[in-house]
């Protein structure tokens, strides 16, 4: 693991402001991972896992979550030296 972020979906526009989160629909998420210095090797791959709690912190609802990711959506900004 290079770096890790996290967003409550709930409080996307702000941690003191719960939005409704509508199923069957697609909301825009925008977070910071953690900063780290790390050299990738040329030719690597990187990976990106994405979940829906973290078991330290999250309580976790009785009922299943499905979660939909618009992959060209996704953006990765890096920093090259």
């Amino acid at each position: 693991m290079i770096t890790r972020g996290h967003i409550n979906i709930q409080n996307r526009r702000s941690n003191y402001y719960k939005s409704r989160v509508i199923p069957k629909s697609f909301h825009r998420y925008s977070f910071g991972m953690v900063p780290t210095q790390y050299t990738v090797k040329k030719g690597s791959r990187l990976g990106l896992v994405i979940y829906g709690s973290d078991v330290e912190i999250t309580q976790r609802p009785f009922h299943k979550t499905v979660y939909f990711l618009d992959e060209d959506s996704v953006r990765l900004h890096l920093k090259m030296k």
